[in-house]
């Protein structure tokens, strides 16, 4: 299904009029789309927008292009996918409250406020040319008492200046969307979920399939220091559900058990054991 994208502001920084308290503003100034990986480089970037994980939850994203980083600026679809199963009954109620979140390649930031809304405490990370995003994004959704912006390129959480906060680590739950784009670089994303996880960590893996290389390597190289769990398609958000989207759940490998795949939902009883909140050990 293809939802209707309608951009009514196109420009990166907010109109003069704008007004945060004003939901009636918001709503003009602001639209949500859906599958939009392709469209134009102005609709892609030019335009704020109003992403709603639930129907009572809505955030304020702005998209920025910065160079190289570009990619990284926007919504992309598989955050909508994510931030809205993070905000489902697939979790138990109250999961979140207190949780420690690491998000790695947090892009605009989208499903790091999404869990900070929901009560966890989360730590965003990206590139440094990144950060502003990051932090405008926080500002606007009024979330700097749950959430604090880092660096971290993938591969340096071992040099000084990353280990002075790093060393929270192991996390309660450790999120990565949009993350596996390319092969070359995919050993220090792994290497850096590894250093952040423990044996109890929740790992949450968002991944659009595009390349047939890069799922080769999604399969191979997160399976040497993971256990993974495919989320099956009929519990993501039926209004963010795609075929070319999934979703997994990893945990820290502590021996050489095979990877799991949780099959079909048509047994109701398997599909409650799949459920994030019982199995979680936090709950």
């Amino acid at each position: 299904t293809t939802f209707p994208l309608v951009f009514l502001s196109s420009s990166v920084t907010m109109p003069p009029h704008y007004d945060l308290e004003n939901e009636d503003r918001q709503t003009e100034l602001y639209s949500s789309g859906w599958k939009t990986n392709h469209s134009a480089f102005k609709d892609r970037y030019l335009c704020n927008t109003k992403e709603c994980p639930r129907g009572d939850m809505c955030i304020t994203i702005e998209q920025r292009p910065g160079g190289e980083s570009e990619d990284q600026a926007t919504v992309w679809d598989c955050a909508r996918t994510c931030s809205a199963w993070f905000a489902s009954d697939a979790f138990a109620p109250g999961f979140w409250q207190g949780k420690r979140v690491l998000e790695l390649g947090a892009g605009t930031g989208l499903c790091g406020l999404a869990v900070a809304k929901l009560g966890a405490d989360v730590t965003l990370t990206e590139l440094p040319e990144l950060l502003p995003v990051l932090k405008k994004n926080v500002l606007l959704n009024e979330l700097g008492d749950k959430c604090s912006v880092r660096a971290l390129p993938w591969g340096e959480h071992t040099t000084p200046q990353v280990q002075e906060w790093f060393k929270e680590a192991p996390y309660d739950v450790v999120i990565a969307v949009e993350c596996a784009y390319a092969v070359g670089v995919q050993d220090l994303l792994v290497r850096t979920m590894a250093a952040a996880s423990g044996p109890q960590t929740l790992v949450v893996l968002g991944h659009e399939h595009r390349w047939k290389d890069v799922d080769a390597w999604l399969y191979d190289e997160i399976g040497k220091a993971f256990e993974s769990v495919a989320i099956p398609r009929c519990q993501h958000p039926p209004q963010y559900r795609s075929e070319s989207i999934s979703i997994f759940s990893l945990t820290l490998k502590t021996n050489s058990s095979e990877e799991g795949n949780h099959g079909g939902c048509e047994d109701e009883q398997e599909l409650e054991q799949q459920r994030m909140g019982p199995r979680d050990p936090f709950a």
